[in-house]
């Protein structure tokens, strides 16, 4: 009896003993995948970034598939012919969000929320997206095999980034006329851009300017009406949404008074139309409008 007992005993405790190695092992193998998947998505980030499109081709399941956030699909074929051209493809910022990550045996999920402006097919576009990615374990090795994002409603911050062409200038004298700004005149044409990291530049000139006559020795004439028909200034900016104000801190200016100085930009936004216009301390101005297309 003893004996049998002690066999018994013997046989319990092996049971035992695989059971804990198999939870362990099951335990490992699962961190193991989320610590991969986590890695993965912080490298696309750094592939986007540099375009390296072999990270991809190694990455990816042969039928993996994208749900967009523009409405459409694309395989890895496609990705890799985008990525590929890169006058028409570029990553300038991208940043990642809320990620969470699961693993489920030999499949494992990421979710996230991502940040990014880029150059998509020769478009500026910048957009925050939810973003599911799904991935399996095929032949060992871990592979992504299907994404889907949907874009995020966007606020005023995300809206500006980009570049935008100049539609008309307004002074409102205090005369009760209008004019057009004096350094563009009623032709004007000028461009503003704003950058996802919290930089502009903003220009704008009268394309009626006479050209010099020497191109190496202007006159000092020449010199000047180039400037009075000008306006030009770059440097870091923020946007207060709650108040609709844009403050732009121009750092390098063609204007010298301008440089180190808070120039305030109340503003609407209404779709693809940016005015900024506010009361105007120049001597017979009452108020100003500027107004801005976003280039597509």
């Amino acid at each position: 009896m003893a004996t049998f007992i002690n066999k018994f005993l013997l046989v319990a405790v092996a049971a035992f003993t695989v059971c804990v190695l198999s939870v362990g092992s099951a335990h490992s193998e699962q961190a193991d995948a989320v610590a991969w998947i986590t890695r993965y998505e912080r490298d696309a980030t750094t592939a986007d970034l540099a375009g390296d499109v072999s990270f991809y081709r190694k990455n990816l399941a042969d039928d993996w598939s994208d749900g967009m956030s523009n409405g459409q699909f694309q395989n890895k074929k496609e990705l890799i012919s985008d990525l590929t051209d890169k006058t028409r493809n570029i990553t300038f910022h991208e940043t990642l969000a809320d990620m969470k990550v699961r693993a489920y045996g030999n499949t494992g999920l990421a979710t996230y929320t991502e940040t990014y402006e880029a150059m998509i097919a020769g478009n500026h576009v910048a957009r925050t997206i939810i973003t599911s990615d799904t991935f399996a374990k095929i032949g060992g090795q871990w592979m992504l095999v299907a994404s889907h994002s949907s874009a995020v409603a966007q606020d005023a911050q995300e809206r500006i980034i980009g570049s935008w062409e100049l539609v008309s200038t307004e002074e409102q004298m205090t005369d009760g006329s209008r004019r057009p700004y004096t350094e563009v005149g009623p032709k004007g044409k000028g461009y503003l851009m704003y950058t996802a990291d919290g930089h502009m530049c903003a220009t704008g000139m009268n394309p009626d300017r006479p050209a010099w006559s020497d191109v190496n020795k202007p006159t000092d004439a020449e010199k000047l009406r180039a400037m009075e028909g000008f306006f030009g200034y770059c440097g870091p900016y923020k946007i207060d949404t709650a108040n609709h104000v844009i403050y732009h801190y121009p750092e390098v200016a063609l204007d010298p008074n301008l440089v180190g100085t808070e120039q305030k930009r109340p503003y609407t936004l209404d779709n693809d139309l940016l005015t900024f216009s506010d009361k105007d301390t120049t001597p017979g101005v009452e108020s100003y409008s500027i107004r801005w297309k976003k280039m597509r």
